[in-house]
């Protein structure tokens, strides 16, 4: 069929309860990639504007559009018998930008001080003084004034101080600024996906076993751990039944593999090469019992099983 829905590379495609798979990748005809896993037209339920919802009733290699948890992983593809997994990580990405980090204040305020200003000040003095003279006539000049009274006005000059003040710059405030460089580290945390392969440990299970036959004899024979239980033997292995722990419940080996497995697997750590048990041991303890509660698991108590998690993280390493 031609593609009637009209859609397109970059749609968002959906499942059931309207859960979403991913993108369009590819077209191809009547149908599209996405995840690298082929859909055709007909498994469309319905197209809207831009997104595309799948029926409810696909099976096969494609994602089971099913309710619960039944639906195949979109971050697995699988291609000509060839399955692969990626395997994706954080990385730190550091960049630089000006932001302003404090500042320098310079304030100024204006006082008031009492400023003597020396001046030498020049006036005239008036001294009067009678001289008598020798008897003379008068002359014209001074014939007009005589015999009147009036007020004859002496000016007395001086000379006063005039101040004035007058703004000048006696000084600059000279504020440098210089650029530096330092080195920081810069730290945060990211995350990355492990791959864990079970291939190895395949090699190690015989000697695992025989670990846990060995340490469940010597609990029997202390008499610490509860009931005594009994021995039986398969084959070329032995496997002991076990005692009874603080559950109540008596514990064989194929309850304690997944010990040893997770001890196992944590010692495969690059990130942990060089620590060796009493390092590690708080945060396993912290990692056993998230693992097992995100599992739905009931984790046992650590003090009993921790030889078991040493066991298999310490083989690992030998």
């Amino acid at each position: 069929m031609a593609n009637n829905f009209k859609f397109k590379v970059g749609d968002e495609v959906f499942g059931a309860n309207n859960e979403r798979i991913g993108r369009v990748e590819q077209l191809h005809g009547d149908g599209f990639h996405v995840n690298g896993q082929h859909y055709a037209g007909t498994d469309i339920n319905r197209y809207d504007n831009g997104r595309i919802y799948l029926a409810n009733n696909m099976t096969g290699n494609r994602a089971t559009m099913a309710t619960g948890t039944d639906r195949t992983r979109t971050d697995m593809r699988q291609t000509d018998g060839t399955i692969r997994v990626p395997v994706a990580e954080e990385q730190l990405d550091v960049s630089k930008r000006a932001v302003e980090q404090g500042s320098v204040d310079i304030h100024k305020r204006v006082v008031s001080e009492q400023v003597n200003v020396p001046v030498e000040l020049n006036r005239e003095e008036v001294r009067v003084e009678r001289v008598n003279t020798t008897d003379r006539p008068l002359d014209a000049r001074d014939m007009d004034n005589a015999f009147k009274e009036g007020t004859i006005r002496v000016p007395v000059r001086g000379e006063e101080a005039v101040v004035e003040k007058t703004a000048v710059v006696t000084g600059e405030v000279v504020v440098n600024k210089e650029r530096t460089t330092e080195r920081q580290n810069v730290s945060d945390t990211v995350r990355k996906e492990v791959v864990e392969v079970d291939e190895n440990y395949r090699q190690h299970r015989d000697a695992f076993q025989q670990h846990f036959t060995e340490r469940t004899g010597r609990t029997r024979a202390v008499g610490s751990t509860g009931t005594t239980g009994t021995t039986r033997t398969t084959g070329t292995t032995t496997g002991v039944t076990g005692t009874t722990g603080s559950t109540g419940r008596t514990r064989t080996f194929e309850d304690a593999e997944p010990n040893y497995q997770f001890g196992y697997s944590r010692g495969q750590r690059t990130d942990w090469r060089n620590r060796n048990w009493n390092d590690v041991e708080p945060d396993l303890r912290r990692d056993y019992d998230t693992t097992f509660a995100n599992s739905g698991r009931r984790a046992d108590p650590w003090e009993e099983i921790k030889e078991e998690v040493r066991e298999g993280f310490e083989r690992v390493r030998r």
